[in-house]
């Protein structure tokens, strides 16, 4: 069986932490990650930190988007991470 290693990890909400609350994303192009953002989670991520993003979207539950929008935008912002804080998935 193989060893399993513990990494200490940061549990981050989604909106307003992450990104800009802006209340129900339905246009991606409305997608705000200030800097303070990225600089903080460059900071975690580089001292060794998994950032694990979380997020409740009773959106979808509304019918104010699907969950394949939701994952577009996630993939939006994973790029983002990916280019500005050289985060690894």
């Amino acid at each position: 069986m193989k060893e399993s290693k513990d990494y200490p990890a940061i549990f981050l909400d989604r909106d307003g932490v992450v990104n800009k609350d802006i209340g129900y994303f339905t246009d991606p192009t409305e997608l705000i990650i200030p800097s303070s953002s990225i600089n903080g989670l460059r900071r975690l991520y580089k001292a060794g930190f998994k950032l694990i993003i979380i997020t409740n979207q009773s959106g979808i539950a509304r019918g104010l988007m699907t969950e394949k929008d939701v994952r577009f935008l996630h993939n939006i912002i994973f790029s983002i991470f990916k280019y500005m804080i050289n985060f690894t998935f």
